[in-house]
């Protein structure tokens, strides 16, 4: 495995400028706890960081596209993590990559496994942040040392990040790592959550009838567990601040919903 060769040489002001704070940078918990919005870099993150297993990048592009055809939590534009956004998404092509462990924040964006590690878990070159890690509302579980990113570095080879020391290097594509799934945007601000649209479940059809009313019921009984994809689309009280529950307030509000 060949180590990666970073930029060698950054201005003065930058260099004097280099921060590893996270002052600018905040997580929000989305979908009950299933996903973390990432205020900096305008990014979903998904909160199970060992979902993928461990697989070759090739074995990980085919797990991405296994969860938007399941649209997963909703949603079917997932990725894998970028380490060079600005060579394009989602799997673009870089002849360097930032190190985010000297690099000033706002250019650690275009790294994006490396801003998580240094900024938004606040960690240090050297720092191991496997296991799981709470920062505010959110509890990002399972976090493995190394991940593969969508950033190729040639045919064969793709970029990797590790958090047992916070580094990034590139690695033969048949070696097994884990993946980080993101997503563009907030999940939260999607004009399909909070809507009532609970049915099928962990399929909503796009509308809101009988049988989401169905659903919020059996939820509201005890006899069903919202999962991040009810919680998401039923947790429709209070109107604009959902509690995190779907309850009777909750089921009222679906009922309406589904008689205009």
């Amino acid at each position: 495995m060949k180590r990666s060769h970073f930029p060698g040489a950054v201005s003065a002001c930058i260099i004097s400028l280099a921060v590893t704070t996270t002052a600018d940078a905040e997580l929000h918990s989305r979908l009950g706890g299933a996903a973390a919005y990432d205020d900096a870099l305008d990014i979903t993150w998904l909160t199970d960081a060992a979902l993928s297993g461990n697989t070759s990048w090739t074995n990980q592009l085919a797990w991405i596209a296994s969860l938007n055809s399941a649209s997963h939590l909703g949603f079917n534009d997932w990725r894998l993590a970028s380490m060079s956004v600005a060579a394009g998404l989602p799997t673009g092509s870089a002849e360097a990559v930032v190190d985010c462990s000297t690099i000033w924040q706002p250019l650690c964006q275009d790294n994006e496994l490396g801003y998580m590690f240094f900024h938004n878990l606040g960690g240090s070159a050297g720092g191991d942040l496997t296991g799981n890690q709470t920062v505010g509302d959110v509890t990002l579980s399972n976090i493995q040392p190394i991940y593969w990113s969508a950033t190729e570095s040639g045919i064969t080879n793709s970029w990797m990040y590790h958090f047992d020391i916070g580094f990034g290097v590139w690695s033969p594509k048949n070696g097994n790592r884990y993946a980080w799934a993101v997503r563009p945007g907030d999940v939260g601000a999607g004009p399909d959550i909070g809507d009532g649209d609970v049915a099928p479940l962990n399929a909503p059809d796009g509308v809101v009838n009988g049988a989401d009313v169905l659903v919020a019921t059996r939820i509201t009984l005890g006899l069903l567990a919202a999962g991040p994809q009810q919680l998401a689309h039923g947790d429709v009280y209070p109107p604009g601040n959902p509690d995190g529950v779907i309850n009777l307030q909750d089921l009222i509000l679906i009922t309406k919903i589904a008689l205009q």
